[in-house]
């Protein structure tokens, strides 16, 4: 079978992640829950990645990153963890269901009022569209950086820049751009990006993440464990410890910090290439779907999303 669902999981993991997780499975410590020598490498491990992907994805000291198990997770900890009850939020019809569910949530129970912008008939998301969207109590807007129904992207700069000029927080959804799409949180004005490290980073399943300015205050999904200020029954007040109860996935992590050195060393270098087998595949498809047409009137689709369509 030739796979062509990465757009869902990639499947073909670097060796070098596959080796990185089960090291850190026959080794295995709870990060931040001790002193001992495997404990505090695997604290270290963490913090590692989580300063590479800081840095990788062009966000300074006024970001923080959090690891959770998947974008979805990653998503919901933005909206639930920043929503300002009465107040208007502005996504589009683009937006994955991790992203639609909640927001509808919030709606239906009155907590937000809520508008859905349409794609123009290029089946792109117009930023002057998007600007007369936002009204005078608007404070949330939820945008994905690419589709995973039709692949196509977003100006996330253009509409960083109207969100920062009218004092409203940018959320990013970040699962199929990342690192396909070059992403710079600050220079975009993105206030938070969720993104998942088994897609696009090709790093295991279980694995996601939520960068978020430190300014925002976002509040927890979880309460439990954290391994500082146990004698005290609330939690920490600052992040990371703060939004990451409970023991965190190091295994996934430390194949997550391999994947993420071999994604953005690739999507450095190889936009050429990508853009050359993105045409391929179009090309393939359509070809093959003129066979089938021809043959039997009809043909089956195939789940996948081709890069820059």
């Amino acid at each position: 079978m030739i796979y062509f669902d990465n757009a869902a999981t990639s499947r073909f993991k670097p060796k070098s992640v596959r080796k990185a997780v089960v090291k850190e499975l026959k080794n295995s410590a709870n990060p931040g829950r001790g002193a001992h020598r495997d404990a505090i490498r695997a604290s270290m491990l963490v913090e590692n990645a989580r300063a590479y992907l800081l840095s990788a994805l062009g966000a300074d000291d006024d970001y923080e990153l959090v690891f959770t198990k998947n974008c979805t997770e990653a998503l919901n900890l933005a909206i639930f963890g920043t929503v300002i009850p009465k107040t208007h939020v502005v996504t589009t019809a683009l937006e994955h269901n991790s992203v639609l569910r909640p927001l509808f949530k919030l709606k239906d129970e009155n907590v937000i009022s809520l508008s859905v912008l349409n794609p123009d008939r290029f089946g792109k998301i117009n930023p002057a569209h998007f600007e007369r969207m936002l009204g005078n109590d608007t404070r949330l807007a939820v945008v994905t950086a690419q589709s995973n129904v039709t692949g196509m992207t977003t100006d996330l700069a253009a509409i960083g820049k109207i969100c920062n000029l009218h004092n409203v927080t940018l959320l990013a959804d970040g699962a199929q751009a990342v690192p396909l799409t070059k992403i710079n949180v600050k220079e975009m004005n993105i206030s938070m990006l969720a993104a998942p490290g088994h897609k696009g980073l090709h790093g295991p399943q279980g694995t996601g993440f939520l960068i978020f300015k430190r300014n925002l205050n976002v509040r927890p999904l979880l309460l439990g464990g954290t391994g500082t200020d146990s004698d005290s029954v609330y939690m920490p007040k600052s992040p990371p410890e703060s939004l990451e109860a409970g023991t965190l996935n190091a295994a996934g992590i430390a194949g997550l910090v391999f994947a993420v050195l071999c994604a953005f060393t690739v999507s450095a270098t190889g936009y050429v290439e990508m853009i050359a087998l993105s045409v391929l595949c179009v090309t393939s498809f359509a070809f093959l779907a003129f066979r089938e047409n021809a043959r039997a009137a009809r043909v089956a689709l195939c789940a996948c999303t081709v890069f820059g369509v």
